[in-house]
């Protein structure tokens, strides 16, 4: 008996696979899911870890589920459906939130601007520029005066370039996720 049985410490299971190939092995090992990996212990009682690629891609999905940055960046790239199947029910929820919290004000911002163009009326561009303070108006250059189509691509687009460091998106989490 084990000390770990008595104790009912959970151990590293043994790979158990007869093998003469280290290549084949590895690569047997990577491709396992539902475990972590192995232990590899040398002769020399030097030891390595080798984790499969489920579980390094679980756990790197757990890192960006932790990055409310990270989250957002997924969202904005369209990439988030690719992560939703890897997470826990709580992290799923948690990034279903973030979301529609996002996508909610995405449809805000198309809103706001299609106020500020109504507004605008015959009113020519430099008399716009004069008075305008808003977030939104290069928004309002370069697709109402500028006949440039597209809107929302072009605000998720400026979203998306403030989700490259913590303090780009410091600047703009309010806009997204504060409704």
């Amino acid at each position: 008996v084990y000390t770990s049985e008595i104790y009912s410490v959970p151990v590293v299971a043994a790979y158990d696979k007869p093998t003469d190939n280290l290549h084949e092995t590895l690569e047997d090992i990577k491709g396992e899911q539902d475990s972590e990996g192995y232990v590899v212990r040398f002769d020399s009682g030097s030891m390595v870890k080798i984790k499969n690629e489920w579980y390094v891609t679980i756990h790197r999905s757990k890192d960006i589920v932790s990055n409310e940055r990270l989250v957002v960046k997924a969202i904005l790239e369209d990439v988030v459906d690719d992560l939703k199947p890897l997470l826990l029910d709580a992290d799923l929820a948690r990034v279903n939130e973030i979301e529609n919290a996002v996508n909610e004000a995405l449809l805000q911002h198309v809103r706001a601007y299609e106020y500020l163009v109504s507004e605008i009326g015959d009113m020519d561009r430099k008399t716009y520029a004069l008075g305008q303070k808003d977030w939104l108006a290069p928004f309002v250059f370069r697709h109402h005066f500028g006949g440039q189509k597209g809107v929302l691509d072009s605000i998720r687009q400026h979203f998306r370039n403030h989700t490259s460091t913590n303090k780009k998106f410091d600047e703009v989490r309010h806009l997204l996720l504060e409704g």
